[in-house]
């Protein structure tokens, strides 16, 4: 090894003891050294650490050219460039310089290196790829490959034809009519002729109110004697002067055999996927009644799925055996597949393709590109998929940002044909922004909240956040009673345990009553469902704000208070948040778990009890329970998928990187009655100036 490769390894070992690399990103940079010609030894090892280093911080690929075009040093791009090192306080003592490094990692270098090295010719068994200027390690370069291969395959297939347009659109109308008897009780409210009309624009989705009648609907209204005489204003206010996005993106999943249906908390997604399912069966004319398959990324988020659409289908007003063909119960994405005991395979894949028709996957902003590409692989060729999901939330914690890359294109619009279909599907008036098909034909936002109207500081807050309007957004604070904002402060701490204590009295006091054996499932069920109504969000895992320090506080607090008796490490009404995965077990990342007394064994021994996405209880012993930490508090990235009553989020005193605009935005819309927030108030604005920025190329490749 020459002088000059010793150097690096000795300053990349600098950094991996200074926490800015991992010893993994070294040793793969090594095991590159040893396979490479001298002459591209510096330059392909170094791109090693780089590309494994980018890996690990959720981006898919290194990029070597900035979004407009030009070259941007590699080092600079994931924090190690030599400005940036010069800037930080850690590196004042040490002789580094990375100047030796920039000439090798020079684009023509690279473009040399790959071009020319014996190792990295062959892309079919290559560790590195070089494609679109982008650095791949060699499985995520494949993985990106072949899911925007399989998005666009799908994109290109859709079933719908002339003939059953017009029978789907009268499904469509009978499916997202307006409800007559919710328009008759809210104009029974109505003051005035002004406010009538704004109460119908609302009801009515109406997006030309120029163009509409509102004397002689004014007049419809106020003849009415009953709900039934309101029926005139279907024709008074015209299709073509509305637009339900619900009924839109259920038109766009009909029409398409990729779809994905994007909206914030309370924008009506699960409601929307259900008249979308009813929609498919009432018009599938096929010897066989579909097979529907619904999945989401965790066990918690599955058995929100599976509750929120047991409620929407019996809300539904549609025949007994059409409701019988729509499924209510979600598995996680690894159950649906097969998860295989200690292997990252799955008994499901391209050779053994999954038996459905139609699959239905929530919350997949959670979901990683390996998770996505391997969901794809063992998907039927004539399958339709749809996501729903929340494209401003959080991207996974692995790595991509799957839902926010495919939602990017929203804006390139529908093409043509989609618009012309989408404009005789739902009688709207759809324009088209493109000339030929692509993904963005099957893409729809939800753009109305039902849950947090204008009234609602809650959804106020999580606008404000969206949009990054920094000046609007403490004052929202002293507007509205469902939102505060508690500056950090020596008593502060005091202050947040004495409300959880309060908070979390209700569960504990219910989970300490005496039962009988029989009763205990129905104990936890309930005691389950009453922890689920508060939650503290931390956005660090260590340090005084952090998880881990928050977790033992409040523990502490709650035994002081004699709720609880934490003297040993497992005790009666203990909270648990799996960490891992375990098949054998059932239990997966993010599920939630009460210890308990188990009434059934002859010492009364604690058991940990589960719900699973199917709404059943699986009792656990304490010592097979998966890896796991105590659950009091949780991180933002592990609240994904759930949703709280109340919601505190805790800030850090001062300023780190995890700290986003959709960090915040995640920890706001996971509130759905109250939420408090504990912070520095510039720390805060700060925060939703910054985005999650994930290097990928999959965008170019939908494009």
């Amino acid at each position: 090894m020459s002088v000059d490769m010793k150097s690096q390894w000795q300053m990349l070992q600098q950094l991996v003891e200074l926490k800015r690399l991992r010893q993994l990103d070294v040793q793969f940079a090594k095991l590159i050294a040893q396979k490479s010609e001298p002459q591209y030894q510096l330059t392909l090892s170094l791109l090693a650490v780089l590309a494994s280093k980018a890996l690990s911080e959720g981006h898919i690929c290194l990029p070597l050219l900035n979004p407009q075009g030009h070259y941007q040093e590699p080092l600079a791009a994931i924090g190690l460039g030599h400005y940036q090192l010069e800037q930080d306080a850690k590196f004042s003592s040490l002789e580094f310089d990375v100047s030796c490094w920039r000439d090798s990692l020079s684009l023509d270098a690279i473009k040399r290196a790959f071009a020319n090295s014996q190792l990295l010719r062959n892309q079919a068994n290559a560790p590195l790829i070089f494609d679109n200027n982008n650095v791949y390690l060699h499985r995520y370069w494949h993985y990106e490959k072949a899911l925007a291969g399989h998005l666009t395959n799908l994109t290109s297939k859709t079933n719908m034809i002339e003939q059953q347009l017009e029978n789907t659109r009268q499904v469509l109308d009978e499916l997202f009519s307006v409800d007559l008897e919710w328009v008759w009780q809210a104009c029974q409210d109505a003051a005035d002729e002004q406010t009538i009309i704004a109460t119908l624009i609302d009801l009515f989705d109406v997006v030309a109110p120029e163009l509409i009648d509102w004397a002689r609907a004014v007049k419809v209204v106020n003849n009415a004697q009953q709900a039934v005489a309101l029926q005139p204003l279907n024709n008074i206010i015209a299709m073509a002067q509305r637009l339900n996005w619900q009924k839109l993106a259920a038109a766009v999943a009909l029409n398409n055999n990729f779809a994905v249906i994007s909206g914030g908390p309370g924008t009506g997604k699960t409601t929307t996927v259900t008249k979308l399912l009813a929609a498919l069966v009432m018009t599938h004319h096929g010897q066989h009644s579909l097979n529907i398959k619904m999945a989401a990324p965790t066990g918690k988020a599955a058995a929100r799925l599976t509750e929120s659409m047991s409620a929407a289908l019996a809300s539904l007003s549609i025949d007994a055996h059409i409701k019988q063909q729509i499924p209510t119960a979600a598995a996680t994405i690894h159950r649906l597949l097969g998860a295989i005991p200690n292997s990252q395979e799955f008994r499901h894949n391209r050779h053994n393709p999954l038996h459905l028709d139609v699959l239905v996957v929530d919350e997949a902003s959670m979901v990683d590109l390996p998770l996505m590409y391997k969901l794809l692989e063992a998907l039927p060729k004539d399958a339709k998929l749809m996501l729903l999901g929340d494209k401003d939330q959080l991207a996974s914690v692995e790595p991509g940002a799957i839902l926010g890359d495919i939602c990017s294109l929203l804006k390139q619009g529908y093409s043509d044909d989609a618009a012309s279909k989408l404009s005789t599907l739902t009688g709207f008036n759809i324009e088209a922004q493109s000339s030929s098909r692509g993904i963005a034909d099957g893409l729809c936002m939800l753009k109305k909240s039902f849950r947090f109207g204008s009234e609602s500081g809650i959804g106020n807050l999580a606008r404000a956040t969206n949009e990054g309007r920094v000046q609007q957004m403490m004052p929202l604070f002293d507007s509205f009673d469902d939102i505060d904002f508690v500056p950090l402060k020596a008593d502060s701490q005091q202050q947040l345990l004495a409300a959880l204590v309060k908070d979390y009295q209700g569960y504990l006091e219910y989970a300490a009553r005496d039962y009988h054996a029989t009763e205990v499932h129905d104990i936890a069920r309930q005691s389950l469902k009453l922890f689920s109504q508060t939650r503290l969000l931390c956005a660090l895992r260590g340090g005084a704000t952090g998880v881990e320090n928050l977790n033992h506080l409040i523990a502490t607090s709650l035994s002081q208070s004699g709720l609880i008796n934490s003297k040993d490490y497992w005790y009666h009404s203990k909270p648990v948040m799996v960490s891992s995965n375990d098949h054998s077990q059932g239990l997966f990342n993010g599920d939630i778990g009460l210890c308990l007394y188990d009434s059934n064994s002859e010492r009364n021994r604690l058991k940990v009890y589960f719900q699973l996405a199917d709404g059943s209880i699986k009792a656990v012993l304490p010592a097979r329970v998966p890896a796991h930490e105590t659950a009091f508090a949780m991180t933002v990235h592990k609240s994904q998928g759930s949703e709280f009553d109340s919601v505190y989020l805790l800030l850090p005193e001062k300023d780190n990187p995890i700290l986003t605009k959709e960090l915040v935005y995640t920890g706001i819309t996971r509130a759905k009655s109250k939420l408090t927030i504990f912070g520095v108030e510039d720390i805060l604005k700060r925060s939703i100036t910054k985005r999650v920025q994930r290097h990928a190329g999959l965008v170019k490749l939908l494009k």
